[in-house]
């Protein structure tokens, strides 16, 4: 018996032979998704790779900033330092003006600022400090360095000294100096330790006599009062501002008197002298130090810009990535589109052949069902 194909029928055109027909579109769509899939991890490994040298230039940038900042703050911390010298200096002035008033009190309050410069300068450690706090055996100015990229760059700035300092060294080769942040004077034995028995005020200092051209000086100093004064001599040094404490201006015509120092017109003319060099040397110090600000400041301003950059290509990674892998999609879509209208297209077809073929069988005598 032969049984009459109907349109719903599936022995000749149907599950099988629709099945043979879309194997190509399967496959076509299998392959468009394992294409899309590896686009898409390409691009997204590209970014992470892009992302990974960003991160990297960025690190390596905030630690050239950071190198960068602590030299800001080494210059910001001395310029404002040199305020205060500047103030002090000004203050030693006064005192000399009214020593001639109260000798005793103003000549204390030249020996307190002039410690209160050294006070000032050496505040902070060596290597962020471009105006004190230097060798003292050498006076060497302090030089503050810093990243300028990410390189292996570095620059390094010059700085000044613009302390007061002073040694006075004596055949034996102990010194005498003093000590810090004070006006106070301190012994030093040959070996460079400090003698403990060694300390006397300013006030138990006495200028027995001081020769400018050879720095041949004499001085009379009274550590144990019950014990009387005892002579230091050997050679003067100074450093710095040049500036020495109270003790050291008495006029040779003073001395001869037996007068204290600023006790008299030449006396005063003296520490005059000095302090208006110490002023002027005081001015070109400030000048360096806002030249090495400006320095500073310069290259930040050079690394911000290059940190600027660093974001934005950071983001320019976000956006070509977000763009690409839209591209993808958009792409992935049109393709589907197709192949949806193909895979249609078939099963419209095959349908059409289902039927046609089946109507064309029940009209035909042959495909009668026989009994």
């Amino acid at each position: 018996m032969v049984t009459v194909l109907t349109a719903s029928s599936s022995s000749l055109f149907g599950d099988t032979s629709l099945n043979s027909l879309l194997a190509p579109q399967t496959q076509a769509l299998t392959r468009v998704t394992n294409e899309i899939t590896a686009k898409q991890e390409d691009a997204n490994a590209r970014l992470e790779e892009r992302q990974a040298v960003l991160s990297a230039e960025s690190d390596r940038l905030v630690n050239v900033k950071s190198s960068a900042l602590n030299a800001q703050y080494a210059f910001q911390n001395a310029s404002e330092a040199m305020t205060n010298v500047k103030q002090s200096l000004l203050d030693i002035g006064n005192a000399i003006a009214g020593s001639a008033q109260d000798l005793t009190y103003y000549r204390d309050q030249f020996n307190s600022q002039w410690g209160e410069i050294n006070s000032s300068v050496d505040g902070y450690s060596p290597e962020y400090n471009p105006i004190g706090n230097v060798d003292r055996d050498s006076w060497t100015p302090n030089t503050v360095e810093y990243k300028q990229d990410t390189s292996a760059n570095m620059v390094r700035i010059g700085g000044t000294y613009a302390g007061n300092d002073f040694k006075i060294t004596l055949s034996d080769g102990s010194v005498w100096r003093p000590d810090s942040g004070t006006s106070m004077m301190q012994r030093y034995n040959a070996d460079g330790t400090k003698d403990t028995a060694g300390l006397a005020v300013a006030s138990a200092v006495e200028l027995s006599s001081y020769d400018a051209s050879t720095g041949q000086i004499s001085l009379k100093v009274t550590i144990d009062a019950t014990a009387g004064p005892q002579t230091v001599s050997g050679t003067l040094d100074k450093a710095g501002l040049g500036l020495m404490p109270a003790w050291f201006y008495r006029s040779q015509s003073s001395i001869d008197a037996g007068l204290p120092a600023l006790s008299t017109d030449a006396d005063r003319a003296m520490a005059y002298s000095d302090l208006n060099e110490a002023s002027s040397m005081a001015d070109v110090a400030d000048a360096t130090v806002q030249a090495g600000l400006a320095r500073v400041n310069g290259s930040i301003a050079k690394i911000d810009g290059q940190v600027s950059e660093n974001i934005a290509a950071q983001k320019d990674a976000m956006v070509d990535n977000m763009n690409e892998l839209v591209d993808i999609q958009n792409n992935l879509q049109r393709q589907y589109q197709i192949m949806a209208m193909n895979l249609s297209r078939a099963t419209s077809t095959q349908q059409q052949y289902a039927n046609v073929f089946a109507s064309t069988a029940a009209k035909n005598p042959f495909f009668d069902e026989l009994t």
